[in-house]
């Protein structure tokens, strides 16, 4: 530990400095915990504004999810929309409203800066893909099949009256002549139709059955009624039982030929009308199963993404309330820890001052006294204090020396007495011979010996301002004089007496 003690060591080079550097070294160093402590908060404070923009980021990250979500599951609407609709323009609407409402969503997922949840987003992205391609093939469904009913069941439809017109005609008038298609048959072909023939009422029927199953199929379309469904195939076959009794029936080959391309254009008709129920059952199947299924593993893909936002959002909010409180806790500890060494080192620094005056204005106090004796401290201090202490101590060499001198007069076996040397001339001093001297005498004084002290010396004299003035000049003395002073005479000599600095403070 003799470092501590050293010539160079800490303690004592701080104790060394000037008071200014002490002062000045105690505020800076306050200003630098003070600016320590502001630096902290700042970066506390940036820490935690940083955890709450993560904070707001994952909140927008779950908003922009939602939006997502909710573009997305506008695909399950339009692929349900598909089914009634009746035109394919109005088909090839519904898929750019389906496309879309895809490319928003897929736009929303591509904003998002999912980090570790990028798995989550990619299979979000491949269901909400899938589920588009599903649609899309529903929307082909639907047009096929509107397609295929405009061609094959709106647009034969003509052909196919004529036909059966041509037909019945034919039955009408027993004849082929002027049946139209029939018309380069046999003209030896002839018979007259009887309205209770079997061949009249089996052409009938096939009329009959043939627009019932139109109508079927025309309601089914629209519908998806599976009845409807049930009485398209019932009317085909009805149809073709009824034509199964033109063809093998008597009736002329003019007729039969006319049954024949009826019978042919019908049966395409039939076939048209079953190959729209099953495009409409794949339809209602791609619709109720494949776009269900997709559309909910894309909901559940969404979601899983959602509730991993959201946990990551609620993670980010209680981490950034848990760092402003621990930043708040930390701030606080900071600021008491710094109040305590701020008050510590006050403390230090006003002991380290006030202790050293203290001590030395007792000396003073105790030198002003009369007491020489006591050891000055501090002399071997290199600061203010350590000067003040070498002059303390000079001063009590100096009142030392004075108080010896001072007993040498008081003990002078001659009487001593100093006045001013201007105004008043009051006395300023007397030692103790020079009051037994005048105690004889205190008859002829104007006041008692021992209260001669501040009174002029013009009671001594008949003249004092001839005194006065030559005490006044201090060129003019030493002098002698005698002093009758009531049956006495008194022998006084006046001496200049002058300070340190060799002016003239009194005879």
């Amino acid at each position: 530990m003799g470092w501590l003690n050293g010539p160079f060591s800490p303690v004592r080079l701080a104790r060394d400095l000037p008071i200014r550097v002490k002062l000045a070294a105690t505020v800076v160093g306050a200003l630098l915990l003070l600016t320590g402590v502001s630096l902290f908060a700042l970066d506390r404070l940036a820490y935690v504004a940083g955890l709450q923009q993560r904070v707001a980021a994952q909140s927008a990250i779950d908003h922009q999810i939602q939006r997502a979500l909710i573009a997305a599951q506008e695909l399950r609407v339009v692929a349900r929309e598909l089914m009634a609709q009746q035109t394919t323009t109005a088909v090839r609407r519904a898929l750019d409203r389906a496309a879309k409402q895809s490319a928003l969503a897929s736009e929303l997922i591509d904003r998002v800066r999912a980090g570790p949840d990028q798995p989550l987003l990619d299979a979000a992205q491949a269901r909400l893909d899938a589920l588009m391609n599903i649609v899309r093939q529903a929307g082909t469904l639907r047009a096929e099949m509107i397609t295929s009913r405009q061609k094959r069941l709106f647009q034969v439809r003509p052909v196919f009256e004529m036909a059966l017109n041509s037909l019945a005609d034919d039955l009408d008038r027993g004849s082929g002549a002027r049946g139209g298609v029939a018309s380069v048959r046999d003209a030896t072909t002839q018979g007259v139709a009887d309205q209770h023939d079997p061949t009249v009422q089996a052409a009938t029927r096939y009329r009959l059955a043939m627009g019932r199953l139109q109508i079927a199929a025309l309601l089914f379309l629209a519908t998806g009624n599976g009845a409807a469904a049930n009485d398209v195939r019932e009317a085909a076959a009805d149809a073709a039982a009824n034509m199964k009794v033109i063809l093998s029936g008597p009736a002329p080959d003019a007729i039969k030929a006319d049954a024949r391309l009826a019978a042919t254009i019908g049966s395409g008709i039939a076939t048209s009308a079953d190959a729209l129920i099953d495009l409409s059952r794949q339809l209602d199947q791609l619709v109720g199963t494949q776009v269900e299924a997709a559309s909910r593993a894309m909901q559940e893909a969404f979601e899983t993404l959602a509730s991993t936002a959201a946990d990551r959002e609620r993670h980010a909010s209680d981490s950034a309330l848990d760092a402003g409180i621990a930043a708040s806790a930390n701030i606080l500890a900071m600021i008491g820890g710094i109040t305590v060494l701020m008050v510590v080192l006050g403390w230090t620094v006003i002991w380290w001052l006030s202790t050293p005056m203290r001590r030395l204005t007792g000396i003073l106090q105790t030198i002003a006294a009369g007491g020489t004796d006591q050891q000055v401290p501090y002399t071997k201090w290199r600061d203010e204090i350590g000067r003040m202490a070498k002059a303390v101590e000079a001063l009590r060499g100096v009142m030392r020396q004075a108080f010896i001198q001072s007993q040498m007069i008081e003990q002078l076996p001659v009487g001593v007495m100093t006045a001013e040397p201007l105004g008043q001339c009051r006395i300023t001093y007397m030692n103790p011979k020079a009051r037994d001297i005048l105690h004889p005498l205190r008859g002829y004084l104007p006041t008692q010996v021992d209260q001669l002290d501040g009174h002029s010396m013009d009671i001594f004299h008949a003249r004092p301002a001839h005194q006065r003035a030559r005490i006044a000049d201090p060129s003019r003395l030493p002098y002698r004089a005698r002093l009758r002073l009531g049956p006495e005479t008194l022998e006084v000599r006046v001496s200049a007496i002058h300070d340190r600095d060799g002016r003239y403070v009194g005879p």
